[in-house]
């Protein structure tokens, strides 16, 4: 669609379905991780012709850090007729290694955790039609 286009007539037909794709680091630090490395990749792509239907997004996911822990996950949202209807979803993975120092405010003075290896693993999805 031509600049000259936008907001002619709403049926105007958008030929530009191009993906466009975005890598990400993301670094940080945590008390109980230590450094770690967050790489995220992402695609938008509109999936109609719609002029008013937003660009669809997928994102996939990976972490690791000095203390072991890890995970993937892999997450999205599409977008269909004129944003009228979407639907999202995702799944993932992640093995936290920590130390559970108990409960209260003297907990953490005696010097004394439980080492946890913990995984989580999640799926959702959800739906909507306006």
């Amino acid at each position: 669609m031509a600049p000259e286009d936008v907001g002619r007539d709403s049926e105007v037909v958008n030929p530009d379905r191009g993906t466009t794709f975005a890598v990400a680091p993301i670094p940080n630090y945590n008390a109980q991780f230590g450094f770690g490395v967050a790489l995220a990749g992402m695609a938008f792509r509109k999936l109609d012709d719609h002029p008013e239907t937003p660009p669809s997004t997928g994102m996939l996911l990976g972490y690791a850090s000095d203390n072991g822990t890890w995970g993937t996950m892999l997450m999205g949202i599409a977008h269909f007729d004129g944003d009228a209807w979407r639907a999202a979803g995702g799944l993932g993975y992640f093995k936290l290694f920590y130390d559970f120092f108990g409960f209260g405010t003297d907990a953490g003075t005696d010097g004394e955790s439980v080492e946890i290896k913990q995984p989580v693993s999640f799926l959702f999805g959800q739906d909507s039609a306006g």
